[in-house]
């Protein structure tokens, strides 16, 4: 879940990234953590996946759960 955090702290800071994701996210993601873009988004579509299994979703794909989780969390920050 650590690539997965960065990756919404990046998106909460420049949402414009997530029409980005392969090109852009991924690779700022994997800057960060000394890593590889590929390594990122098969960690975070994992944990994607695992959200979906435990909580009964259909399964998403990542920029969907990316969405979403970002809007939670700005929903959380901004109180709205």
């Amino acid at each position: 879940f650590h690539y997965l955090s960065t990756a919404l702290l990046l998106l909460h800071h420049e949402p414009g990234l997530l029409s980005s994701l392969s090109k852009a996210l991924y690779l700022q993601v994997a800057h960060k953590h000394g890593t590889f873009p590929s390594r990122v988004e098969r960690n975070i579509r994992h944990a994607v996946h695992g959200v979906c299994e435990r909580t009964g979703l259909s399964p998403v794909s990542n920029g969907a759960m990316l969405r979403q989780l970002l809007r939670r969390l700005n929903e959380e920050l901004h109180g709205t």
